[in-house]
């Protein structure tokens, strides 16, 4: 399936391919959840990665592209609206096989909420600081089961004291977590 335009995203090219390879096991047990779509690059990867295999994706961002997340998008030729949800269904959702079913949820992710669905592909590329991390992580977890894989894409974003949260969570929850670059992968 050929891109009909370049999706711009904040993830590097490793985290897309560590995302793919790990989406690849998918095996429609849960949903996917991913909190901090942006344009929807990351979900096309996993679109990519899981195939045909049924699937209900659960995209959560608040759609409205700040200043530099507009910048970004420019740069790739990407002209964003004040409200991104249509340019995502155009060039992402269209583009995905028709066993993938995606729910797009507006709104702040610290108000974020879950219907209590088990989750198989939960990441996280937002929530970079409490009260919003810590709101993240006690609404969709509990919905995680043996199995779930976990992909939280900012753990390691930054060194500054109030971007430590992540990493202080996966250090007293899951110490064999894996790293790469700023981001961390595991399976609960």
């Amino acid at each position: 399936m050929g891109l009909t335009v370049s999706i711009p995203t904040m993830a590097s090219a490793q985290h897309h391919a560590i995302i793919g390879e790990l989406a690849a096991g998918f095996r429609g047990w849960g949903a996917i959840v991913e909190c901090g779509v942006y344009l929807g690059a990351t979900t096309l990867t996993v679109s990519e990665a899981i195939g045909t295999t049924a699937a209900e994706f659960h995209c959560y961002d608040n759609f409205a592209p700040n200043d530099y997340e507009k910048t970004l998008a420019l740069e790739s030729q990407v002209i964003l609206p004040d409200d991104s949800r249509d340019w995502i269904r155009q060039n992402v959702i269209s583009q995905m096989p028709d066993a993938h079913v995606v729910h797009l949820h507006q709104g702040r992710l610290r108000k974020a909420e879950w219907c209590g669905k088990p989750i198989e592909l939960f990441i996280l590329d937002g929530g970079k600081t409490d009260p919003t991390f810590s709101h993240v992580v006690e609404t969709f977890s509990r919905c995680w089961k043996a199995g779930t894989i976990v992909c939280l894409l900012d753990a390691y974003f930054s060194a500054a004291d109030q971007y430590l949260c992540q990493r202080r969570w996966l250090e007293a929850n899951f110490p064999n977590h894996s790293r790469v670059e700023s981001g961390a992968f595991f399976v609960a």
